[in-house]
């Protein structure tokens, strides 16, 4: 399925990201007390080709990206709120190959999602948790249709890396979630990670799962969740946290405020 094939980084006109206008054009000013906020946005500009791009606030105060590109996931850094970008771009989560009993796949590294746990973390201050989806795909690229895939070669799979050196280095790759490998090739397993710090030190990694309902012939999706208890080093199992009861959850975007947990859907 194709997402976005460029990523375009819009930067805001205002310094302070937020304008408030009391009085706009031919309209009566507000009611005393009331005030209309505005957002103004500059036009867009292209940083690089790529797909499934994330852009979030390092601890030192720098932004960093993450997208997906040609099988592989990258970053990039900005120390000056997006103005300007690193020219090189550092490779995190690359594609691999499969040849087993069941056949070969080349495995895409795609939809990639970091957070940088706070400086006080209890476990691992400081640490950035990137994890991406891996995806089996024919090494034939003029596969057509469904054998186009290669879940019955290898499972669709949640996948970390962790950097304690700001981005600089990364960890060996860890598998913390896969899906079934099924009898025969189709477009089903688990997508779509997103990472998470809770105020106790715990992280957690949200994602999408079709696994459980595709063991059952349907093609429903739910909402899972593992959690880590030291900072990335070991997951627990996942539970389900979100299901509609009638179709298909996807995409989670979580986040916390006033010590409660927001997550939004598609």
């Amino acid at each position: 399925m194709v997402r976005i094939f460029k990523i375009f980084f819009a930067l805001l006109v205002l310094v302070s990201h937020l304008a408030i206008d009391t009085h706009a054009a031919g309209k009566a000013a507000p009611k005393k007390g009331k005030q209309t906020v505005k957002v103004v946005w500059d036009n867009p500009e292209e940083i690089t080709r790529g797909g499934y791009p994330r852009v979030h606030r390092l601890n030192d105060g720098r932004l960093m990206m993450c997208y997906s590109l040609s099988a592989n996931t990258y970053v990039r850094f900005s120390d000056d709120n997006g103005y300007t970008w690193t020219e090189d771009a550092k490779v995190v989560m690359r594609h691999f190959s499969v040849n087993n009993e069941l056949g070969q796949a080349k495995v895409h590294a795609a939809n990639p999602e970091f957070a940088q746990l706070s400086a006080d973390n209890p476990h691992r201050p400081g640490r950035i948790i990137f994890a991406c989806n891996y995806r089996p795909m024919n090494p034939d690229a003029k596969a057509v249709g469904d054998d186009r895939f290669r879940s019955s070669v290898f499972p669709y799979t949640i996948a970390i890396k962790t950097s304690d050196d700001e981005g600089k280095t990364w960890s060996a790759m860890k598998h913390v979630y896969k899906s079934d490998t099924w009898k025969k090739n189709v477009l089903s397993g688990c997508w779509e990670p997103f990472v998470l710090e809770l105020p106790d030190g715990t992280v957690q990694i949200y994602f999408a799962d079709e696994t459980p309902y595709k063991r059952k012939g349907s093609n429903w999706q739910n909402i899972s969740v593992i959690e880590s208890k030291d900072g990335g080093d070991t997951w627990s199992a996942p539970r389900i946290v979100s299901q509609n009861g009638s179709g298909r959850d996807g995409m989670p975007v979580v986040m916390l405020l006033d010590g409660m947990i927001y997550m939004a859907v598609e």
